[in-house]
């Protein structure tokens, strides 16, 4: 029986809501209607229970449609319980309203109905208002046809009936009696009433169905069904139905009736799963009422106008959509962003080309599947056996498949059972469900050769490599395996290569050696290198298609070789997946299957592990030969010897010399062949600084290269790493733009966009950062591009009016101090990465080659020969830096072996290379009312919003209060007594506490900012503002301590972003006052330091030769005005020459040997953009632009102590 529809059910605690639940085989969907006093349900045999939905729970029926074999579309069937005569007419009309309601959308869509249950009216007797009012319903949607055999289910009356309409009928035969029932075989059983000990017996309605003629399915419907059974991405949606999965496989094993491993996962994943949606745009209900009324109009101007308003209304949705998403993405919704960076993809020309070339769709089809045929086809070898060897594995643990199934990736492809690993994550989340999993690797561990073969099956994706596809081998095949399988595997690898030798050569597979690893030890050798006058050769080779060619013979041979009995197990159910490993292909409407004679699954998280760990097991064989004979490596150790590095199927070989290769080479071709792998000489190279043209023999035919990729990394035989940051630094801009409008987005404040830029961004080179050379040129091409980045991401854009250079070093200054704060530089970063990388290889075991190559790799001339390097001078090669540092210090290796005591010592690593230091940040928590400073407001606003203030304060005769004012924290305070401490002595001492980030030494101090402060003077008894009456050009000489020309143009710029004086435009309407009042809030960025005698007697020699020259070049600024118009009427003459703003900008950075000259160029850059961009006065850029040039010259050119020598030009 397909459908059960049962009435009045019991036990249960449901309500309204649909409730899913398990038993004897039957999913049983169970809902109490609010017009029943007991439950109703629809149980589902398995044929039915993956594919019913749409479930509705109306007045007194339950519905829900289901896939029947006989029926094209999925059928609604009815469980119903009708009021019966005792209740009032009313609640039974009720029940036929809602009833109506369910049923006239599918019949008018189409759909075959079957309505089943206790109706509480006899059909056959045609009596009664009941009966006219059923009546009436059931013909208003179709349900005409129902039994006339009148046999009673309850007492001597037909109460319970199955009711169909003619859709149902056309698909069954004419039997048994017309008269009685013309479409199905009807049985009533009372003994099953007396069995179940109910009131009502049981009706049993069999449909008996007449086979359609079938016909050849469509391309669409081929195209259509492959797409549907297709392997994707599934997600549990019903965990609680799983449950009832795990106790059913329980009380089956008690029994003696245990399952087996794939029909069980199938059939969970089939009933409890379902594909995962994609994020894509749909319709709002207003608009999908739209093409609804669209759909149901008959007039053709009222047709066109309704598409008109649904194509505008879908545009705009459309749009809203995308902006939704958009800051969804930007506010750390991962699947979103996700969606957002996916790339379009190609069009790729397969059929047109394909066709092209072989004329129809047959002959390409075969084409491929016979290249793949031959591809896959085993040698012919008989397959070993492990029969007779030692056994005495253990079955898995749980504490195993709990970690291995925690290591599993979600949101991936499924396998064709459609098995997901986040199926298999929530089944060891439920109770026994970890127990289940585990007896069910255990069976397949046990007895491979009874496992499903099934398990062993995958679903091939053809990728094409390029967009004109020609031949078979324009194709990639990907894929998809069984995750049950891929699981297993796993843990019987794991199993297996614990008892193998671990390779030296060995990365990728192989713990604690990474790409990082790989990449640093291959850069150590090639900066070795290029410091002797004979450099070794290096060989990079391209193992063609390394997982789809590797003889299964030689992986079990390897086996045996290295047997563990406590393994046997293990090797048996690796055996079995290599050796009945089947594809199954599709192109174009043809699909066939291929059986994996020689390779290893792809997909698999065996196969790299097996591929790399036999090839480097196998090389290292070779090499110790090489070594029996008498040859000597280029690179070694006091304990190792380097030959080669093998990350998977990514190799690289180093020969001391081309001779040394030339006799060598041909024994790695030799093992690769035997293994049935193959050289891909266009992939392949040769890396050397001095290599001939012409190579002898078969290296005739490898390219030779200065510059290489290996790991995704550059390699040049060069003694610096600078190309390796230069690379960083473009993959880093790539991710910028790549994720550009989510790091832009408008709603996405500055702490967001920072955790975005450092997820999307930094991560995109912070894998490999630990392999580059900490120096100085290295942090500062990184910190560099870092502020750049940053300030894109940060929005800090440079003003309109800015026509200075130090405009746009202080808008970097204060980007550079947000990243300081709240997140992290790169260049800080790039040292605390190599710091930590150092003391993790140095923690490991004294025989690693990782350490073996931090520690003593040399080249083996110099060990033998005593060979010195070509040149003087330091070697930097690898991280040599860091050992001399810890030399230096007076360390060795073994003081990277307590981890808190090396993590205490990277505050010394940061010191010694002039990067900020991060302290504690949290402490001295000061509540105030942030009211109480509301005149500091204006101190925010400057060229980058949200810089952080400084302010002194007395409130108290007894103390003196320092408060700063944290974005996070809020306002933090610092006291201390009254005494004869000065502003400086007070900011000192609060710098010193550890509440902010600060760096260690003077010279740090003198060439960074710590951070904007800002301070006001304040005295007992005093008024709130001080008129201090300064103008901009005596900003260097405040409160007698030195300003830098950062914080005079940092000045400059507060002021024009207002615009200028309010008669030209601007909202400033006296700029006298505007500076006084700027001067009293006056925002700090380098060294606080006082005078000493001797530089505040040189300071006022300055000043005193600085006031003289503006007083000679008075007559010179009183005439720009004038000047400033003629030289703005021969603008357009200077543009037609070519003569842009650009050019004027670079004539005037250049430092001129006359004064007059130098403010020609800047009235002429200053005029140039005025009239191209019309924001600012002439008078406010007068007042400006020359002071700000006497102050930089101040600060930057030692004075004469003549009075007759002029400022110079700005640089």
């Amino acid at each position: 029986m397909h459908v059960l529809a049962l009435q009045e059910v019991g036990g249960v605690a449901v309500g309204e809501a649909l409730d899913l639940s398990e038993s004897h085989g039957y999913m049983v969907l169970t809902a109490k209607p609010s017009g029943c006093f007991r439950a109703l349900a629809l149980a589902l045999d398995e044929e039915c229970s993956s594919t019913w939905s749409s479930v509705a729970v109306g007045h007194s029926h339950l519905s829900a449609l289901i896939q029947l074999p006989a029926f094209a579309q999925r059928v609604c069937v009815v469980s119903a319980h009708l009021p019966h005569s005792g209740r009032p007419l009313d609640d039974f009309l009720a029940a036929l309203a809602s009833l109506q309601t369910t049923l006239t959308p599918l019949a008018q869509r189409g759909h075959p109905l079957i309505l089943m249950g206790d109706l509480n009216v006899d059909l056959g007797l045609a009596e009664g208002d009941r009966w006219v009012a059923l009546q009436a319903c059931l013909q208003s949607v179709g349900l005409n046809f129902f039994s006339l055999d009148g046999e009673p289910t309850w007492k001597d009356r037909r109460l319970d009936h199955v009711v169909c309409n003619q859709l149902v009928v056309e698909r069954c035969c004419l039997i048994g009696n017309p008269d009685s029932c013309a479409w199905a075989s009807v049985s009533v059983r009372p003994d099953a009433q007396q069995a179940l000990c109910v009131d009502h017996a049981l009706v049993m309605h069999e449909l008996l169905v007449s086979l359609p003629v079938l016909s050849r399915p469509s391309r669409s419907a081929l195209r259509r069904s492959a797409f549907l059974s297709r392997p994707c991405k599934m997600r549990v949606c019903h965990p609680w139905l799983l449950q009832q999965k795990v106790y059913g496989f329980c009380h089956a094993v008690s029994v003696g009736d245990r399952p087996d491993p794939h029909q069980f996962l199938s059939h969970c994943a089939a009933t409890c799963s379902s594909p995962a949606p994609a994020l894509r745009y749909s319709d709002s209900p207003a608009l999908r009422a739209l093409c609804r009324a669209r759909s149901l109009c008959c007039g053709a101007v009222e047709r066109k106008r309704l598409s008109f308003q649904i194509h505008a209304s879908r545009q705009a949705e459309k749009k809203l959509w995308q902006q939704n998403l958009l800051q969804a993405a930007a506010l750390g919704d991962w699947r979103a962003r996700r969606h957002l960076q996916q790339k379009a993809q190609k069009g790729s020309l397969v059929a047109h080309s394909l066709l092209a070339r072989f004329g129809c769709r047959e002959n390409a089809v075969s084409h491929v599947q016979h290249h793949f045929d031959e591809r896959f086809r085993s040698d012919g070898a008989p397959s070993l056996s492990f029969h007779a060897l030692p056994d005495t594995e253990p079955d898995f643990t749980p504490e195993e498949v709990a970690s291995a199934v925690g290591k599993l990736k979600s949101g991936k492809t499924t396998g064709m059972s459609r098995v997901s690993a986040e199926l298999l994550k929530h089944l060891v989340g439920l109770s026994y469900g970890l127990l289940v999993l585990t007896d069910l690797l255990n069976m397949v561990l046990k007895d491979p050769a009874q496992a499903n073969l099934h398990l062993a099956e995958g679903w091939v994706i053809l990728l094409p490599k390029k967009s004109w596809v020609q031949d078979a081998t324009d194709f990639r095949p990907i894929v998809c395996g069984e995750v049950f399988a891929k699981l297993a595997a796993k843990l019987a690898t794991a199993r297996v290569v614990s008892s193998w030798p671990v390779p030296r050569s060995c990365f990728g597979c192989v713990a604690n050696k990474g790409v990082a690893e790989a990449i640093y030890v291959i850069k150590h050798a090639a900066q070795e290198s290029a410091g002797l006058a004979e450099p070794p050769v290096f060989v990079q080779l391209d193992v063609s298609r390394a997982f789809d060619s590797l003889n299964i013979n030689s992986v079990l041979q390897y086996m045996i070789d290295h047997w563990s009995s406590a393994s046997a197990k293990s090797a048996g159910l690796l055996r079995w997946v290599l050796l009945h490993s089947r594809l199954r292909f599709q192109l174009f409407d043809a699909s066939w299957w291929c059986l994996q004679g020689r390779g290893t699954q792809q997909g698999g998280s065996h196969s790299p592990t097996l591929f790399g760990r036999v090839l480097s097991g196998r090389f290292d064989q070779l090499s110790h030969q090489w070594l029996v004979c008498g040859e000597r490596p280029a690179f070694v150790t006091s304990l190792l010897a380097l030959w080669a590095l093998w990350f998977i199927d990514d190799s690289i070989f180093i020969f001391r010399t081309l001779s040394q290769l030339l006799r060598l080479m041909p024994a790695v071709v030799d093992l690769l062949q035997n293994l049935g792998l193959s050289i891909n000489v266009s992939k392949s190279c040769l890396l050397a600084s001095s290599l001939p043209r012409c190579l002898p023999g078969f290296l005739g035919t490898f390219p030779v290269q200065a510059t290489s990729v290996y790991l995704g990394m550059p390699l040049k035989v060069v003694e610096t790493d600078e190309h390796m940051v230069d690379y960083l630094c473009a993959r880093a801009t790539t991710a910028y733009f790549t994720n550009k409008r989510l790091l832009t987005h408008c709603s996405a404040c500055r702490p967001l966009r920072l955790r975005l830029f450092t997820s999307l961004v930094t991560a995109s080179i912070r894998w490999c950062l630990r392999v580059v050379s900490v120096n100085q040129t290295n942090l500062r091409k990184l910190r560099i591009h870092h502020v750049t980045l940053l300030a894109w991401t940060l929005g800090a854009r440079a003003h309109n009016s800015w026509f200075v250079g130090e405009c746009i070093a202080t808008l970097r200054h204060a980007v550079k101090l947000w990243s300081r704060t709240y997140s992290e530089t790169w260049d800080a970063l790039l040292a605390k990465m190599v710091w930590r990388w150092v003391g993790h290889v140095l923690r490991l075991p004294s025989t690693d080659l990782v350490r073996q190559s931090l520690t003593e790799l040399q080249h083996s001339d110099v060990t033998a020969h005593g060979i010195r390097r070509c040149r003087t001078g330091p070697n930097n090669s690898g991280h040599r830096n860091v050992i001399r540092y810890l030399n230096h210090c007076g360390l060795d290796a073994g003081a990277a072996a307590c981890r808190q005591q090396w993590a205490e010592r990277e505050h010394g690593w940061l010191v010694a290379h002039g990067l900020p230091v991060a302290e504690l940040f949290g402490a001295n928590v000061y509540a105030i009312s942030s009211t109480k400073y509301l005149w500091e407001r204006r101190c925010l606003q400057g060229t980058f919003p949200g810089q952080q203030l400084i302010v002194c304060d007395i409130t108290d005769s007894a103390a003196i209060s320092v408060l700063e004012l944290d974005r996070c924290c809020g306002w933090r305070c610092h006291r201390a007594p009254v005494g004869t401490q000065s502003i400086h002595d007070i900011l000192e001492l609060f710098l010193a506490t550890g509440v902010k980030k600060v760096l260690s030494t003077v010279a740090q101090w003198e060439r960074h900012a710590i951070r904007f402060c800002a301070w006001k003077l304040a005295t007992m008894g005093a008024k709130s503002e001080t008129d201090l009456g300064l103008g901009w050009w005596e900003l260097p000489e405040h409160e007698n301590y030195p300003v830098g020309v950062a914080d005079a143009t940092a000045a400059m710029i507060h002021a024009i972003q207002f615009g200028g004086a309010m008669e030209f435009g601007g909202s400033i309407r006296d700029l006298t006052l505007f500076v006084r009042e700027y001067v009293q809030g006056c925002r700090l960025t380098c060294a606080i330091k006082r005078y000493t005698h001797e530089e505040r007697k040189e300071k006022n020699l300055r000043q005193q030769l600085l006031r003289n020259a503006f007083e000679e070049a008075e007559d010179s600024r009183a005439n720009f005005e004038e000047q400033a118009r003629v030289i703005s009427s021969k603008l357009p003459k200077k543009h037609a020459e070519g003569r842009t703003f650009d050019a004027l900008h670079i004539l005037a950075l250049q430092r001129a040997k006359s004064f007059d000259l130098h403010m020609e160029n800047c009235r002429q850059i200053s005029e140039g953009w005025l009239a191209l961009q019309n924001v600012h006065s002439y008078q406010a850029m007068s007042r400006l632009y020359p002071r700000l040039a006497a102050i930089e010259k101040e600060m930057e050119v030692v004075w004469p102590r003549t009075a007759s020598i002029m400022p110079c030009s700005m640089g």
